[in-house]
C-alpha cells in the first residue's frame, strides 16, 4: 500500500470550483506482461495484510476495489441533463440498452470508472441511475469526448463497515470518551499542516456500529473511502491489531484528480494498485 504526502491539490474532495489536474498512472511492465501472459474471464483477486502498530497512527490505503456490479459499454453518446450534447463541465447520462439494474441501485454508493476512450481511468461520481441510464458528475470535468461504445465499470465504493466489520483490525471502544482506536479523515479544505476533518471509532458494547465524533448516535458504517483516499488510524492502546484488505486488483489505466488552489496545499494521496 503505497501513500504519500505532497504538497499538491486535495484529493480526497474534487471541488468543482478549483482547477483540476488528472495523472493517469498504468501497473509496471513486468505485471501487464504477466497478465497478457495468462488467460482469464475475470479480473484477478487478491489480498494484503497490514500491521496497525500499537499507541501510533498508522496512515494506509486500500490497494483493492470492490466486485464490480455493471461492466458494458455505452448505447450512445452522453447527453446532458436536459437531453443536449454534454459540454465542458456538465454532468452526463450515460445510456445502456438492456443492462439489467434497477433504478437507484447505485445511488449514494457506487462511482463510474471508464475503461476505454478519452476518460480512460477516470472515475466519476453517480447522481443517479434509472433502469438504462446513469447520471455521473463531471465536477467540473469536460466529459464532451465520451462516446458510443466507450468502456466502462460501475464498482461499489469501499466503507468503513466493509473493511472493518464488526470493529475487526482496530480496538473496540467501550465509551464514546474513551476510544481505543480512531479513524482520522484529513481536512480536504486547501492550507498545509492539516487537521483531521473527520473522526470515527467502533463502539462496542451495546451500540456495536461507527460512531462520528460530534455526529451523535447516528450509525456511521456507511462512511465512504474513495479511491485513491489515504486516511489514519490511531491505535491508542499498546498491542498491534492488523487489517486485512481484499477485493478485485485494479487494471489498466487510473487516474487521480488533483483540486489545484492559488495557495500550498498538503494532500494525502496514495495509489490503489497491490504492487
Amino acid at each position: 500500500m503505497n501513500h504519500f504526502l505532497t504538497e499538491s491539490p486535495s484529493l480526497t474532495t474534487m471541488k468543482s470550483s478549483l482547477r483540476s489536474l488528472l495523472i493517469p498512472f498504468a501497473l509496471g511492465a513486468a505485471l501487464s506482461s504477466a497478465v497478457a501472459q495468462t488467460s482469464v474471464s475475470s479480473d484477478p483477486i487478491g489480498f494484503n495484510k497490514v500491521t496497525l502498530k500499537g499507541d501510533s497512527d498508522t496512515v494506509i490505503s486500500i490497494p483493492f476495489h470492490q466486485k464490480s456490479s455493471f461492466t458494458g459499454k455505452l448505447s450512445s453518446d452522453p447527453q446532458d441533463v436536459g437531453s443536449q450534447d454534454v459540454e465542458a463541465g456538465e454532468d452526463a447520462v450515460l445510456t445502456v440498452t438492456g443492462a439489467g439494474w434497477t433504478a437507484s441501485a447505485f445511488l449514494g454508493g457506487h462511482y463510474v470508472r471508464f475503461t476505454s476512450g478519452v476518460k480512460n481511468g477516470f472515475y466519476y461520481e453517480i447522481n443517479g441511475n434509472t433502469d438504462s441510464t446513469i447520471e455521473v458528475n463531471a465536477n467540473g470535468d469536460d466529459l464532451s469526448g465520451i462516446v458510443s461504445n466507450d468502456s466502462f465499470k460501475v464498482i461499489p465504493h469501499w466503507t468503513l463497515d466493509l473493511l472493518f466489520p464488526d470493529g475487526a483490525g482496530i480496538n473496540v471502544s467501550t465509551s464514546s470518551f474513551i476510544r481505543q482506536s480512531e479513524i482520522f479523515f484529513v481536512s480536504s479544505s486547501l492550507g498545509i499542516n492539516k487537521s483531521a476533518e473527520e473522526t470515527y471509532y467502533y463502539l462496542g458494547s451495546t451500540a456495536n456500529q461507527w460512531r462520528k465524533v460530534g455526529g451523535g448516535v447516528t450509525d456511521q458504517g456507511g462512511k465512504i473511502i474513495y479511491p485513491n483516499q489515504a486516511f489514519i488510524v490511531r491505535n491508542n492502546l499498546t498491542p498491534d491489531t492488523e487489517i486485512c484488505a481484499d477485493g478485485v486488483v485494479p487494471l489498466g489505466l487510473h487516474a487521480i484528480q488533483l483540486d489545484i488552489g492559488t495557495g500550498k496545499n498538503d494532500n494525502y494521496l496514495s495509489f490503489d494498485r497491490p504492487v
